[in-house]
């Protein structure tokens, strides 16, 4: 009787049927990588990629010899490393020529193929992801770098997400841009900042208090909010205090978006 591997091509007659398809078997191969370069083939199954030691760059099969196969690539380190999902050809995945990326750990994507393309199955490509979570401060003025965008790469920034707690002293306001210095941080939330405007002494975030600046709804009145903003690589985003600083307090900022 011959052996056969999964997804090898079979015909099979039962009675008067017949069946032509690839053999599957229910289970699929588990594969951890380390290196910066791997080559996936049809059966690779789920892979385990740990940039811990650098970033990693993942190249799928040729789509025409993993039709319905499944995929899935997740990021298991908690770094700031990489792992770029790149195509094997001039094919296309969810109809972009643009690589994946998983940036944050646990993060990961499940593919298939109809033999000319790629698909995601249980993530979708341009969706948002955290690019960084950093405590800053707010009792001095200052510039707080928070991201700076990998070499070859655009990122995009969705949202800022802020939470906290902030008590004001000495003044009226208290200003928080987000951008790179060239463009005197106005590039995601415009001239305006984030302007916190209170009386002396009035607590302006309460502890664990979340502001998304893209959704009105849940900024309050004493926040103004701008537009968002796209950086070309080797970008340093920062945070710039200006304005009357705080008598005690210290934000965590949250930028969301993706990498291109």
């Amino acid at each position: 009787m011959p052996a056969f591997a999964q997804g090898d091509q079979i015909n099979s007659a039962v009675a008067d049927a017949t069946y032509t398809g690839r053999l599957r078997n229910q289970g699929l191969a588990l594969t951890t990588i380390t290196a910066a370069s791997v080559s996936l083939t049809r059966a690779s199954g789920v892979v385990l990629a740990n940039a811990a030691s650098n970033a990693i760059t993942v190249t799928l099969p040729n789509p025409a010899n993993a039709i319905g196969q499944k995929l899935m690539i997740k990021k298991t380190d908690s770094t700031a490393n990489l792992v770029t999902i790149a195509r094997f050809a001039s094919e296309t995945i969810d109809g972009t020529s643009a690589s994946l990326y998983l940036i944050n750990q646990n993060e990961s994507f499940t593919l298939t193929s109809d033999g000319t393309n790629w698909f995601s199955l249980e993530s979708a490509y341009g969706a948002t992801k955290r690019l960084c979570r950093t405590l800053v401060s707010l009792t001095a003025v200052a510039d707080i770098p928070l991201f700076t965008v990998p070499a070859g790469r655009t990122a995009r920034i969705d949202k800022v997400i802020l939470e906290g707690q902030a008590t004001m002293s000495g003044g009226t306001s208290s200003k928080l841009k987000i951008g790179v210095t060239g463009n005197s941080f106005n590039d995601i939330l415009g001239s305006a900042g984030i302007t916190f405007v209170s009386a002396t002494g009035t607590t302006l975030l309460a502890i664990g208090q979340r502001i998304d600046p893209l959704d009105v709804g849940d900024v309050p009145a004493s926040v103004s909010v701008g537009p968002t903003g796209s950086f070309a690589a080797a970008s340093v985003i920062q945070a710039d205090i200006s304005g009357t600083v705080v008598t005690a307090g210290a934000i965590y900022v949250e930028l969301w978006g993706n990498l291109f």
